[in-house]
C-alpha cells in the first residue's frame, strides 16, 4: 500500500482529492433535485390525506387506527425488542376485552 504525505481531504492526496471533485461534480443540483421531490411528494401526499379525511371518514379512521395499533408491534418485533411487544400484547387483549364489554347487551 502506498502512504500519501500530503494531507488532504479525508487523508486522501491533492489529485485524489481533485480526482473526487471531477468525478462528482453536480451532485449538488442533483441533491437540490432530490430535495423539492420530497418536498413536493409530502405536500401532494398531505393533500391527498385531508381529501381522504373528508371524503372517506370511517375508512380513514379504521386506516389510522390499525396502523398506529400494528407498526409499533412490526418495529418492536423487527429491533427485538421482546419487552415492548408483551406490554403491546397485554394492552392489546386487555384493551379487547374493554371492548367486549362494552359492546354486550346491560344486564339489567
Amino acid at each position: 500500500a502506498v502512504v500519501s504525505t500530503q494531507s488532504g481531504h479525508y487523508g486522501r492526496g491533492l489529485h485524489e482529492q481533485e480526482e473526487w471533485r471531477e468525478e462528482h461534480k453536480g451532485h449538488d443540483l442533483m441533491h437540490a433535485e432530490m430535495l423539492l421531490v420530497l418536498l413536493a411528494a409530502l405536500f401532494v401526499s398531505q393533500i391527498v390525506l385531508i381529501l381522504w379525511k373528508q371524503k372517506h371518514p370511517r375508512s380513514y379512521n379504521l386506516v389510522s387506527l390499525t396502523g398506529l395499533w400494528i407498526i409499533p408491534f412490526l418495529v418492536s418485533c423487527y429491533h427485538y425488542y421482546w419487552r415492548f411487544v408483551g406490554c403491546w400484547f397485554l394492552f392489546s387483549l386487555i384493551t379487547g376485552h374493554v371492548i367486549r364489554l362494552a359492546r354486550c347487551k346491560p344486564l339489567g
